[in-house]
């Protein structure tokens, strides 16, 4: 008797957990998102800047293609150009083909292999940053969805650079536009 009662307690303890997985396997969806910036708006002006009322979007001239995009605003009095070189890389090793497009902002000089460098003015730089993607932060990386939304800013620190990595690989999965 006292065995047949090990057993089956036994028997129950795997059971129930092996239960729970199989219903969430079933009816459970396993879906993450990632938020958007300014989706009701832009609460805060910078400088002349004029916001259209309701969501936000980038404008399209600031973009590379259609899908998703990663800009990069650069400073070179803030960051050195190699260390930008490295975490783009490291970014385009781990996407491959499904790399979004990256387009770095800058009034400095600079060369990074396989990225569009679009070289301004300081002027219309911080324009540029504060007017096409509502910040005042100098080297960091913008991640803005196929419907043209920003998904993200990111600084250059390593947990900040795998955030990164991590909600690309969510944006890709969503289709995206997530």
């Amino acid at each position: 008797m006292n065995k047949f009662l090990k057993i089956s307690f036994l028997v129950i303890m795997l059971a129930i957990p092996l239960s729970i997985f199989i219903f969430l396997k079933i009816f459970g969806e396993n879906k993450f998102d990632i938020p958007i910036q300014h989706a009701d708006g832009v609460d805060e002006k910078f400088g002349a800047c004029e916001y259209e009322t309701g969501q936000f979007l980038v404008p399209d001239s600031l973009l590379s293609k259609g899908g998703p995009s990663l800009i990069f605003i650069y400073n070179a009095q803030g960051m050195n150009a190699n260390t930008l070189s490295n975490q783009y890389e490291r970014i385009r090793h781990l996407f491959k083909e499904d790399m979004p497009s990256m387009r770095v902002f800058t009034a400095d000089s600079i060369e990074v292999d396989t990225v569009q460098i679009t070289r301004v003015s300081p002027h219309t730089l911080k324009q540029v940053m504060n007017c096409g993607f509502v910040t005042d932060t100098y080297n960091q990386y913008i991640l803005v969805d196929a419907d043209r939304r920003v998904r993200g800013y990111y600084n250059t620190e390593l947990d900040e650079v795998d955030r990164l990595i991590v909600e690309i690989k969510i944006l890709l999965e969503n289709g995206n536009s997530g």
